[in-house]
């Protein structure tokens, strides 16, 4: 599908008669193209129901926001652990008027994918590159990262979006509208402020001027948040971050220990293997013009591809660890880079491609596309059946048996504060962090195991542990007097086995503080 994007004169730079008569077929296919990823979007919602752990974190958010309980995980504690504000914000809002927040979280999802593949199809044709913009949205709507992700709830299909449309204002030279929505994404995750770094660099150097006009829509968009954040919270970012880089710093030691990782994942099916050469290819080609003083329309991308360099790069030699949903925002730029790339690496080398009628070689985009997603989707509803599996038949009885036999007002402390926070609705204490200031004192540098330090400081009422952190905590506190190991002021109250996979031992402990 990604070769086609350079196939004969439909990326040909000499066009201008045939783009307006091909605009129809180009309509035409793009259409199919999103139609097909709306329908398996809503197969795939429908067939897997799954929703992602950290969208619950979110949820309670919502909840307590749109029942009056303020913007709070725990009611009564100000921590902003959220790392989506405007988001858990809307979905709040469809919560207050009677809406399923979680139903609307993944409609929102699925429509913002439709908004991507129309986005990166015009900043092809933007570059002078319409087929390539083709073949990006076809991948769009067929990747498995972003079919994954657009149906677990999470605010990222929503942020890829918001990144596209950014990129094609600033290359369109609209200025308002594209800082306007630089702030917007910002709201949407704090990693925003990255894209506005280099998108303010990338405007100074082709405009050799400051862009005052959108940095003051900016400042004025971001700047309520902003002052409510630091007067609520004490400062604007959220909690999570800094949680983070402190507690995976010190788990997950080492220098670069995600970057073998991070690189298998880039790498592990066709569409990285692809994509990520082509823009490589478009990279250094237009590096190559510029030293030549040439300056295509390709070139508009460049800004692009460096902030996407910079989000992978933070991704790759990082100790945070590689969720999935990390990788969907630069996906309109990685799909459309390397097929404009792949066109350009064509052209350079003057490679002769079977000469096709623009309406053909478009029609055959959207049927690879479709013939694509026939292999994708039916593996994409495995995966997230199984995952879901794992949260209905494991996390959730959990959460439901803590809300049985413990009080709202007693503690427990936890690393997945997902699904059993959501369903216990009891006080949490994070022990990574995320929403539990307190917890972090426990991954100083000089604190040999934060698990013995986190029960021995917080003492909640109940301590739920998984089978590592249990086998770690009791490899170090077999060396300690008996009065300084858990079992001296906790119980064992219950245990959890993954019913699919009870051969592999227990999954979770459940202890509960002496009286």
């Amino acid at each position: 599908m990604v070769a086609g994007s350079g196939t004969g004169n439909m990326d040909s730079p000499v066009q201008a008669a045939g783009e307006r008569s091909g605009e129809s077929w180009l309509s035409g296919s793009l259409l199919v193209i999103i139609c097909f990823g709306i329908v398996v979007r809503l197969w795939l919602m429908h067939a897997a129901h799954a929703t992602e752990e950290d969208f619950y974190i979110t949820l309670r958010y919502v909840e307590n926001l749109a029942t009056g309980h303020g913007f709070v995980y725990n009611q009564g504690e100000q921590v902003l652990g959220v790392t989506t504000p405007l988001y858990a914000i809307l979905l709040a809002g469809f919560a207050r008027v009677g809406l399923d927040p979680l139903l609307w979280s993944k409609l929102i999802g699925i429509a913002a994918d439709a908004c991507t593949a129309l986005i990166v199809c015009r900043i092809g044709r933007n570059l002078g590159r319409p087929g390539a913009g083709l073949a990006a949205a076809g991948l769009v709507m067929i990747s498995p990262t972003n079919l994954i992700w657009a149906t677990k709830g999470m605010e990222v299909g929503i942020v890829a979006a918001v990144v596209a449309a950014v990129w094609c204002l600033w290359i369109e030279k609209r200025e308002i509208a594209a800082w306007t929505l630089v702030a917007i994404l910002l709201l949407l995750r704090i990693d925003g402020a990255a894209l506005a770094v280099v998108m303010l660099v990338a405007t100074i150097v082709r405009e050799r001027r400051l862009p005052m006009r959108g940095v003051a829509v900016f400042t004025l968009v971001v700047a309520p948040w902003m002052l409510y954040a630091a007067h609520t919270y004490g400062s604007p970012l959220p909690l999570s971050v800094s949680a983070k880089l402190m507690v995976y710093g010190k788990l997950i030691p080492g220098r670069f220990p995600q970057l073998r990782a991070f690189i298998g994942l880039m790498l592990h099916n066709p569409i990285g293997l692809v994509c990520i050469p082509g823009c490589l290819f478009c990279f250094v080609l237009l590096l190559s013009e510029i030293v030549r003083s040439v300056r295509p329309r390709e070139l508009a991308i460049l800004p692009a591809l460096v902030w996407m360099g910079i989000y992978y790069s933070g991704m790759a030699l990082s100790h945070v660890v590689l969720f999935g949903w990390y990788f969907v925002p630069p996906t309109p730029i990685l799909y459309l880079g390397g097929c404009v790339g792949i066109a350009m690496a064509a052209n350079a080398v003057k490679l002769k491609l079977p000469e096709l009628r623009q309406e053909r070689a478009r029609a055959g985009i959207a049927a690879l596309t479709i013939a694509f997603g026939a292999v994708t989707v039916p593996r994409c509803a495995a995966t997230l059946i199984e995952g879901q599996r794992v949260e209905r038949q494991l996390r959730i009885p959990i959460g439901m048996w803590m809300r049985e036999h413990a009080l709202p007002t007693e503690t427990l402390m936890l690393e997945p504060i997902g699904y059993i926070g959501y369903y216990s609705r009891m006080r949490i204490l994070d022990v990574i962090g995320l929403i539990s200031p307190e917890a972090l004192p426990s991954y100083r540098a000089d604190v040999p195991s934060p698990d013995h330090d986190l029960w021995r400081r917080l003492r909640p009422d109940w301590l739920l542990l998984r089978a590592g952190q249990m086998k770690a905590l009791t490899a170090y506190e077999s060396h300690l007097p008996l009065a300084d190991r858990l079992n001296t002021g906790y119980r064992l109250a219950n245990k959890w086995s993954d019913p699919a996979r009870r051969d592999h031992g227990v999954d979770f402990y459940l202890y509960r503080r002496l009286r």
